[in-house]
C-alpha cells in the first residue's frame, strides 16, 4: 500500500470516529434530555397488571389505580361447590388493591442504577411489568367465607343402632362428613391466578370420618334385649316428671364395652337450674322436702335394677335413708352429685347398649346385648321388720284426751338382695346387698287441756259489769264454771 493510500485510510477512519462521536453525543444528549423530561413521570412501557402507567405523573397514575381498585372491589368471585355456584366480591373478601404500594413499584422502574443503565429503560418498544400489590384482610375474609360456605359443613355420623316398631334391632350405617378447608381457601384467594383473571375457584373440602364405623357396630353383636326394668311415677307431679325425663335422656344410647365402667353422676351431670332441673320432693334427713332435681333418684334406681339383671358389677351404690314407693326395699339407689354416686362396671365379655324410654307415667331402661348373654333373676328377702315406735306430743290447745295422728310412721326393714345366674345350663347365686332401713316413728298429738283452761275461757266470757276483785262463788254442786 502506498503512502497516499495509508494517509487516505487514516483520514477516513478519523472522519468516522468524529461522526460516531458526534452521533454518540447526540444520543447521549437526547437520553439525558429524556431522563430530564421524565423527572416527574413514570418511565415509558411500565405496566401494572393490565394497566399501562408509562408516561403518567404520580397523581395521574394514582387516579388510574384508584379507579381500578374501586372496580375490583365490586368484581365477582365465583366459588364452585359441586353444581352450586357461590358468588361474592373482592371487597367482601377483604382483598383490596394497594394503590400507593403499586404506584411506588411503577415509579421505581428506571430510577435505580447508573445513568447508562437508566438510559436502557428508554429504549423504544420495551415493556416493563410490575406486580400489582394487594392488601388482604384475613378476618374479614374468614367472616365472609364462613357466611358463604359454613352451611355446607356436614358432621360425620357414627354408626348406631335403633329399635324398630316391632322391637327388632337395626343398624344405622355410618355417614362421612366434610368441612370446607377455610384456611386453604384463604390461601387460594391470596394467589393472583387463576381467580384474579375471572376463573372460578373450586372449594377445597376435608373429609371427616365417623368415629364408629358400621363394621364396628356389627362386630359388637347386639341382637336382643338382655335385661329391662320399669318404674312408675305420677304424671301430675310435673316437676318431678320433668327431672326424670331430663336425666333419662342423658343416659339414653350409651355403650358399655367389656371392662368399661360408667358413673351416673358423670353422665347425667350436676342437677342445677342452669342445666334445666327444677324443684321437686327429695329425701333429706329422713324427711321429704323440696329440692332441685327431685325425681333423679328414681332414674338411678331404675338403671340400677336393669343393670343387676344384665349382669353388670355394682362398683358403688347406696340405698336411701327411707324405703321408696317405686321399688321394693333393697332395690333402690340414691345419688347426690359430688357426694353419692352409682357406678357400674361391665365384667362380662359382651358389649351392651342402653336405651331409655319415658312414657306418660313410667320410666324404663333396657340393656341390649348378644344372643349368648346370661339370664339373671333378682330376688329380695326381708330378714326382719321392726315396728315403728310411737311418739306422743302433748298439745294444750287440743281438748283433753283428743288424739290426732300427725305421722303414720313406717316400719324398719332389714332386707337382702340376691342375684341368680343361668348361663349355658349352669346356675349360681350371689348376694348383691343387705340393707337396713330404720323405722320412722308414728307421731300422735294428744290433747292435754285442763280445768284451768276451762276457767280461763269462762272468765273471758264474764260480763264487764263485774267490779274488779269480785269473787266468783261455786254453784251448789261445788264445781266451778263448765
Amino acid at each position: 500500500m502506498g503512502l497516499k493510500k495509508v494517509i487516505q485510510v487514516i483520514r477516513t477512519r478519523g472522519i468516522l470516529r468524529v461522526i460516531l462521536g458526534i452521533l454518540s453525543l447526540g444520543v447521549l444528549s437526547l437520553g439525558l434530555l429524556g431522563l430530564r423530561c421524565l423527572t416527574g413521570r413514570i418511565y415509558p412501557g411500565v405496566n401494572a397488571g393490565s394497566l399501562y402507567l408509562g408516561g403518567l405523573t404520580l397523581e395521574e397514575g394514582r387516579r388510574v389505580l384508584i379507579r381500578e381498585a374501586l372496580e375490583e372491589a365490586t368484581r365477582p368471585v365465583k366459588l364452585i361447590w359441586g353444581d352450586r355456584v357461590l358468588i361474592t366480591t373482592y371487597g367482601a373478601l377483604g382483598v383490596t388493591l394497594d394503590v400507593e404500594a403499586t404506584l411506588a413499584r411503577a415509579w421505581a422502574v428506571g430510577r435505580n442504577g447508573s445513568w447508562r443503565q437508566r438510559l436502557g429503560f428508554l429504549w423504544p418498544g420495551r415493556r416493563y411489568e410490575v406486580e400489582v400489590v394487594y392488601r388482604y384482610d384475613k378476618d374479614k375474609a374468614l367472616i365472609e367465607l364462613e357466611h358463604l360456605v359454613g352451611a355446607l359443613r356436614q358432621n360425620p355420623q357414627d354408626a348406631s343402632l335403633k329399635v324398630d316398631s316391632k322391637g327388632k334391632i337395626q343398624v344405622v350405617p355410618a355417614r362421612e362428613g366434610w368441612i370446607v378447608d377455610i384456611e386453604e381457601l384463604w390461601a387460594m384467594l391470596k394467589t393472583p391466578t387463576p381467580w384474579s383473571s375471572g376463573e372460578s375457584i373450586k372449594i377445597p373440602v376435608t373429609k371427616l370420618m365417623s368415629a364408629v364405623t358400621t363394621e364396628e357396630i356389627v362386630r359388637r353383636g347386639i341382637t336382643k334385649p338382655v335385661a329391662s326394668y320399669r318404674t312408675l311415677f305420677n304424671p301430675a307431679e310435673e316437676n318431678r316428671a320433668h327431672n326424670i325425663r331430663l336425666a333419662a335422656q342423658a343416659l339414653d344410647g350409651i355403650w358399655m364395652a367389656p371392662g368399661a365402667e360408667i358413673s351416673f353422676n358423670e353422665i347425667v351431670g350436676p342437677r342445677t337450674p342452669e342445666r334445666g332441673y327444677v324443684e321437686a320432693l327429695v329425701i333429706e334427713s329422713l324427711e321429704f322436702a323440696p329440692g332441685v332435681g327431685g325425681g333423679v333418684c328414681q332414674v338411678s334406681t331404675t338403671l340400677y335394677n336393669a343393670a343387676l339383671r344384665a349382669g353388670l358389677t355394682v362398683v358403688e351404690r347406696q340405698p336411701h335413708g327411707l324405703s321408696v314407693s317405686y321399688v321394693p326395699p333393697g332395690l333402690d339407689a340414691t345419688v347426690a352429685y359430688g357426694l353419692i354416686d352409682l357406678k357400674l362396671r361391665n365384667d362380662t365379655p359382651y358389649w351392651f347398649w342402653l336405651k331409655a324410654e319415658v312414657g306418660e307415667d313410667y320410666l324404663a331402661f333396657t340393656f341390649y346385648g348378644p344372643q349368648q348373654a346370661p339370664s339373671i333373676e333378682v330376688t329380695t328377702e326381708v330378714l326382719k321388720e321392726i315396728p315403728p315406735p310411737c311418739k306422743i306430743i302433748e298439745d294444750a290447745h287440743l281438748p283433753l284426751g283428743r288424739m290426732i295422728v300427725e305421722k303414720k310412721g313406717q316400719p324398719g326393714i332389714n332386707v337382702r338382695v340376691k342375684r341368680r345366674w343361668l348361663n349355658r345350663g349352669e346356675i349360681w347365686e350371689e348376694v348383691v346387698s343387705q340393707d337396713y332401713y330404720p323405722p320412722l316413728p308414728k307421731v300422735i298429738r294428744l290433747g292435754s287441756g285442763r280445768l284451768e283452761q276451762k276457767l280461763s275461757t269462762y272468765l273471758q266470757q264474764v260480763p264487764r259489769s263485774f267490779s274488779e276483785g269480785t269473787t266468783l262463788q261455786p254453784d251448789k254442786s261445788g264445781h266451778g264454771p263448765n
